[in-house]
């Protein structure tokens, strides 16, 4: 994708955040942002991020955060930079450590 389609989407997340202040408009925006989220999907982008925060925008008292401009960056962001989303999970599951059965026992 390019810089000027994320920046299109940015701005568009932006203007859904703000509107989502109003009270009645905020579930009529949420649901047109969806176009957001296929418009990624359609792209071969993933959609884990901007799927979760748009879905948040339903709940009514977190509407009035702007989870929607936050997620469609983290979705930019994870498509600009897959290597280092994918490298922080494995660095950090490496540093799991397992008890030789398989579970943690419990130190009663």
């Amino acid at each position: 994708m390019s810089g000027v389609e994320y920046i299109i989407l940015m701005m568009f997340s932006i203007f859904a955040d703000l509107i989502n202040w109003i009270p009645g408009v905020n579930i009529i925006a949420t649901i047109i942002t969806y176009g957001v989220v296929l418009y990624f999907w359609f792209r071969g982008v993933p959609i884990g991020p901007s799927l979760v925060g748009n879905s948040l925008e339903l709940i009514p008292g977190l509407s009035v955060a702007p989870l929607l401009s936050v997620a469609v960056g983290m979705t930019i962001y994870r498509d600009h930079n897959p290597e280092s989303v994918i490298s922080r999970i494995t660095a950090v599951t490496a540093k799991i450590k397992t008890p030789k059965g398989g579970l943690a026992q419990s130190t009663k």
